[in-house]
């Protein structure tokens, strides 16, 4: 059991290191990460495992996943209208256009 938790917990290491390159989780946050996935992988590969394991782990992924999405926005250029970004209105983009 433990042989295949550990594998798949490497396999998760590209990802997660994406991840963390990218900017979206740090380091501390990614270490927090593993541990959960490790006890939910042991609590899912146990010998009688329950329908609550997997759900719960469901949910911590979910989680994962709208905490990766939320700050990625937050530092979308476009977001913060910096030059560049779409964040620009339609109006103002018209206004623009038609002074010249």
């Amino acid at each position: 059991m433990a042989d295949t938790v550990a594998y798949l917990l490497e396999e998760m290491v590209p990802e997660l290191e994406d991840f963390e390159r990218r900017g979206l989780f740090t380091r501390a946050e990614i270490k927090r990460i593993v541990a959960a996935r490790t006890q939910h992988e042991y609590a899912m590969k146990r010998r009688a495992p329950v329908k609550a394991d997997f759900l719960r782990a469901i949910q911590v992924g979910a989680q994962a996943v709208s905490a990766a999405a939320a700050p990625s926005r937050a530092r979308s250029p476009a977001v913060r209208g910096e030059a560049g970004g779409a964040a620009a209105s339609p109006q103002a983009s018209a206004e623009r256009g038609s002074g010249g």
